[in-house]
């Protein structure tokens, strides 16, 4: 397939997957499919039927396409019908056989939407055609064709087959295609199209448009829970087919969100509160501490540890507090007091007699002792 210089930036998607056949796409046209076929005939070594399986695959997943080529399939008058089911009218076609590519071929176009545009007479307009394949001096047969979705039938202005051009076999089809004029689109309907086209670095770029998330830990049970049980329950229709699942979710989903975030400004109010009321004690301690909290500001915590008296407050009157010899006779005493050495008698004479403890160990004992635990005498 050749494709105009000024074109070349324009084809973002090529595909020649099949042999015999190129399928491409223009950035300035993303919704059109163009292909180039052609289909050896069936007597040929080089024929295979998924030639025409393909052609059936690229022509439905687009509802606009556009195939020319040599088919190799003689189709004669078709009978095609549009989507309204009304059958295409056709004049002028000089070939009146119809082969077995032929065959195949009306059937994929009946199938998939599809219709032949030589001598095709629509709105008015009638597409040229003409045999384009001659044996020595004569044509005798029209196998090279446009295949169009119906959709694409208003966009075919001209259709015309070249029979002056010398030394060869084919007469080149040629076609006419209107555009539309092109209206301003969005970025965001750029980079749909460009979705569509299977371009991976631009699928990644389309969010959907979905209300943000809330986190869990914002939002308070006890009130979301008030919320859903005052929030009238939607009524559905007891007809599944006249009832609208869609919209039963997507209102349910509403006024669940709507609950949350009424607890979640639920929370927020009473952490505000909470905060405010936290605050105001600060500033009330602060002003009757103030000493205290310049000596927190100082962060050092050697100085912090000097002006806690005993009891653990502060230490309003420094001068009055103990020296490091009083801190270390306190701590003698404290570790090491007075009674530590002193003992106490104990009268046994009164306890009760408990002969597993009090017996004296005989000899057997401790021989037999010695022998289960295998140590020597």
């Amino acid at each position: 397939m050749l494709v105009k210089s000024k074109l070349m930036n324009s084809v973002i998607q090529v595909d020649t997957e099949e042999e015999g056949q190129i399928w491409v796409v223009l950035s300035c046209l993303p919704t059109l499919k163009l292909g180039g076929i052609y289909i050896p005939p069936n007597d040929s070594p080089y024929y295979s039927p998924a030639q025409y399986g393909a052609l059936a695959k690229h022509t439905t997943d687009r509802d606009k396409v556009i195939v020319l080529g040599d088919f190799n399939a003689r189709v004669a008058t078709p009978l095609l019908a549009d989507r309204d089911g009304n059958y295409y009218q056709y004049q002028g076609v000089q070939d009146n056989v119809v082969n077995e590519h032929g065959r195949t071929l009306l059937n994929i176009c009946n199938n998939n939407g599809l219709t032949v545009a030589n001598h095709l007479y629509h709105n008015g307009n009638l597409l040229g055609g003409d045999l384009s394949f001659r044996r020595r001096e004569h044509w005798i047969s029209e196998i090279d064709l446009c295949i169009i979705k119906n959709e694409c039938a208003d966009m075919i202005t001209n259709l015309n087959v070249d029979q002056t051009i010398p030394r060869s076999y084919h007469a080149p089809l040629c076609i006419t295609v209107a555009i539309a004029e092109r209206q301003v689109v969005s970025p965001a309907e750029l980079l749909h199209r460009a979705s569509a086209l299977g371009e991976p670095q631009y699928v990644e770029n389309i969010q959907p448009s979905l209300p943000k998330s809330m986190q869990y830990k914002t939002v308070d049970p006890d009130v979301l829970t008030t919320e859903l049980q005052e929030t009238p329950t939607p009524i559905l229709a007891e007809n599944s087919e006249v009832c609208d699942v869609e919209a039963a979710v997507t209102e349910g989903y509403r006024i669940i969100r709507a609950a949350a975030a009424a607890a979640a400004a639920a929370a927020v109010h009473t952490t505000r509160v909470t905060n405010r009321q936290q605050v105001t004690a600060n500033n009330a301690w602060e002003s009757l501490e103030p000493r205290w909290r310049r000596i927190l500001e100082t962060n050092d915590t050697k100085m912090i540890w000097k002006f806690i008296n005993w009891k653990g407050n502060v230490d309003q009157n420094m001068d009055d507090r103990p020296n490091e010899a009083q801190f270390k006779e306190h701590l003698e005493n404290l570790l090491n007091p007075e009674h530590a050495n002193t003992t106490t008698s104990c009268d046994v004479s009164a306890a009760p007699y408990i002969p597993i403890l009090d017996d004296l160990f005989t000899c057997e004992e401790l021989s037999q002792h010695c022998t289960t635990q295998r140590v020597r005498p």
